[in-house]
């Protein structure tokens, strides 16, 4: 149920995981006899994830390029030496020297600064939807760990009636005051339990294994670990508008996104400007040696001043760039506009389904589970007194176990519909 409810960059390793089981080089992470924190498991998880670290470091790579964006481009220097003399009228040449620097058109350079500059600050908000990714990870497997815990305390102690209930039926049928049917069925009943047992304890080994990856360390985790339930701040449903707003100014993707398209403004006009002409300063000085038979051969050096510029003449070599960089800028606004339409409407389901659910679990504590073990208490009186039997009974405790693990599912989905919201509204 988790892995589709995870992040893809999040769902590939752990089904890796899934299928080759735990090999690190880690020491793991002991879980014997202590209570879990879903806040240090979060921060455990942010602090040592080797994805989210990636991506941290990415913005920094992407900033560290700013002083190569703001600089001018390396100038040039060209030597030539002449084996045979050059003649010219101030006498032979033996060699030229020039130095040549290229000037971008002015705003050139601060705009690719600029852009660089958004670049980071959009890698680094990606970062931090990455951290809140697995921040709603690690809930999520929390949560999965605290079902398996709750649920296979419901079946030992279903279990456990069954036993005592499967030693008191067959005294009655020893007696005589049984027939063999209710044993039979006692057995049966039990046995299913035994299965549905290990199917939970599969449940928490998935569990495990999500958070072995989210932590990037394996996890040794006995029976008696202690998994609370995981505290659900409150969020106030009332104003969905404000819930809306809220999430669509606080959510970093939406955030990283608006840098992006900032970005793309900012390559347009950067575009544009490089489409302009570009400009070459330089010097030039020429080694002379004097030459005798030359009138005017007294050997004199001579030094020039170079100007030039690169004049973009052919049109289709202009516009091709910037309708490129534009193309781009309208991909960026329709992703935007995507990812708002997605935040708002996943807010308004989980709010439709976090309300469900709620009046699901007060439904269930209030009025269907008392219900159930009033009847469950009164059918063992009646049993008591000869009025019902053994399988009416037992009718009503696995109604009232039914229940019980209708109750201890819907406050799970209500538990992952939480976290989902609070992921959507940035929290």
């Amino acid at each position: 149920m988790l892995l589709s409810q995870c992040p893809m960059w999040l769902a590939i390793p752990l089904k890796v995981l899934a299928s080759v089981g735990f090999v690190f080089s880690t020491s793991a992470v002991t879980l014997h006899g202590q209570t879990l924190n879903i806040n240090d498991l979060v921060h455990e998880a942010t602090a040592s994830n080797p994805n989210l670290r990636v991506a941290e470091r990415a913005a920094v790579i992407a900033l560290n390029d700013l002083p190569l964006a703001l600089a001018l481009p390396e100038p040039r220097v060209n030597a030539v030496w002449y084996p045979y003399p050059v003649y010219t009228a101030r006498g032979s040449q033996r060699g030229r020297l020039a130095l040549e620097q290229t000037i971008p058109f002015p705003g050139i350079r601060k705009l690719r600064g600029a852009i660089t500059q958004a670049e980071a600050e959009s890698l680094t908000l990606l970062a931090e939807v990455m951290r809140a990714d697995l921040a709603l990870g690690v809930k999520l497997a929390y949560d999965e760990l605290y079902h398996a815990q709750e649920m296979g305390r419901l079946i030992h102690s279903f279990e456990e009636d069954l036993a005592r209930f499967e030693e008191a039926a067959l005294t009655q049928y020893e007696v005589g005051r049984e027939t063999l049917s209710p044993v039979l069925s006692i057995q049966n009943e039990r046995r299913a339990l035994h299965l549905r047992d290990q199917q939970v304890k599969e449940q928490r080994l998935d569990a495990l294994r999500q958070l072995a990856v989210l932590l990037d360390q394996p996890i040794s985790f006995s029976s008696n670990t202690s998994v609370p339930e995981r505290p659900l701040a409150p969020i106030e449903t009332e104003s969905v508008d404000d819930l809306k707003r809220e999430a669509l100014n606080a959510r970093p993707a939406l955030a990283a996104l608006r840098k992006d398209k900032h970005r793309g403004e900012l390559s347009v006009s950067l575009a544009r400007r490089e489409a302009l002409p570009e400009f070459h300063f330089g010097l030039e000085y020429a080694d002379i040696v004097s030459e005798a038979f030359l009138p005017n051969g007294d050997g004199r050096d001579v030094l020039g001043i170079k100007v030039g510029a690169r004049l973009p003449l052919w049109r289709k070599a202009r516009k091709a760039p910037v309708e490129r960089v534009e193309l781009e800028l309208n991909q960026v606004e329709d992703r935007m506009r995507a990812l708002s339409t997605s935040v708002t409407a996943a807010i308004d389901e989980l709010i439709a389904r976090l309300l469900s659910q709620q009046e699901q679990v007060a439904l269930l504590e209030d009025d269907l589970l008392p219900r159930a073990e009033l009847v469950r208490d009164t059918a063992l009186s009646s049993y008591t007194t000869g009025r019902l039997s053994y399988l009416d009974v037992m009718d009503a405790e696995r109604t009232l176990f039914t229940l019980r693990i209708q109750k201890l599912d819907t406050s799970i989905r209500l538990m992952l519909t939480h976290a989902h919201l609070e992921r959507q509204l940035a929290r």
